[in-house]
């Protein structure tokens, strides 16, 4: 009963990869042999477009020429498998990207006799993803990003990283240039408080501002999550705000000398104020005292007359 199943069950198995996968077959020369409906789909070509001619025709030129391409099949031909994403060129020129295997095929002796490849489509995802990743190259801001689950080792750093670390050369324990692939731990000196930090998400986004050498550097940590939500890793974006930083000082100082100057008018104000009232009072006591004189004189002339 078993022995009767197996062939059912593998012949549903290669259904359903021909039902939902890009399908071609290749002899151990590279000749198209054999291409399902979801490959030509993908590649734009019609069947008798294919077969026969060689896998080259899908590659592009200068790819084709170079060594890794008689390399790529000269493994192939060994029975080493391949899997990876390749570029492609379809009907009028098209370039594809496809996730794919090459898997070799053995006969009884083990022998290589032919080559099926199984692929899917992901020209949109490469697109999306090249779309993004020029647009944070491009930033005018410094982004990296670190690994958690190695050794949270440096494993991105953009154009501007790159451009505004460069005159800080001097004060950083690696050269820019070297960063990637280096673990945060050395711009540390107890690197354990940025680990437990950096390795939980909960704790992120982080906003710090730091010194180094002349400048002072604005940082901020935020986290990376997959579709799912799940923690990836770490990404910092920072500047050097030094500029900002001792206007803002400038400012502070400014300011502060105002407000007292302000402080010592208003005192000043309130003094001449104190005094006006002194002056106004004292004339308002002399002026009772002439009218008080002039009665007694004017009372003393009466009694003389």
């Amino acid at each position: 009963m078993l022995r009767r199943n197996k062939p059912s069950l593998e012949n549903a198995t290669l259904q359903a990869i021909e039902k939902s996968l890009a399908v071609a077959e290749f002899d151990m020369s590279g000749k198209i042999l054999r291409v399902n409906a979801n490959f030509l789909d993908i590649i734009g070509y019609d069947a008798q477009d294919l077969l026969g001619q060689h896998h080259r025709m899908l590659v592009d030129e200068a790819a084709a020429a170079a060594p890794d391409y008689a390399i790529f099949w000269d493994r192939l031909r060994t029975g080493a498998h391949f899997a990876g994403e390749c570029m492609r060129v379809g009907k009028n020129g098209r370039r594809i990207w496809l996730e794919t295997t090459y898997n070799p095929v053995l006969d009884a002796s083990g022998r290589p006799v032919k080559v099926v490849k199984i692929a899917t489509d992901i020209t949109r995802k490469k697109t999306e993803f090249s779309r993004l990743s020029t647009m944070i190259e491009g930033l005018p801001v410094a982004v990296m990003t670190a690994d958690p689950h190695d050794d949270f080792r440096i494993d991105y750093m953009n154009a501007t990283s790159m451009d505004t670390l460069g005159p800080l050369a001097q004060y950083l324990p690696v050269k820019a240039e070297l960063m990637v692939g280096t673990s945060i731990d050395v711009f540390h000196k107890n690197p354990s408080h940025q680990r437990r930090m950096l390795a939980d998400a909960s704790r992120l986004p982080h906003r710090a501002q730091i010194r180094l050498g002349p400048e002072v550097l604005d940082l901020q940590v935020s986290a990376i999550t997959g579709p799912d939500g799940s923690y990836l890793g770490p990404m910092l974006t920072w500047s050097v705000v030094t500029t900002h930083t001792n206007l803002s000082s400038d400012v502070s100082r400014v300011v502060a000398a105002m407000s007292t100057a302000v402080a010592e008018m208003q005192n000043s104000a309130a003094g001449l104020t104190r005094s006006a009232d002194d002056a106004r009072q004292r004339a308002a006591t002399v002026a009772a005292g002439s009218e008080e004189m002039t009665a007694s004189i004017q009372e003393i002339a009466g009694q003389v007359g």
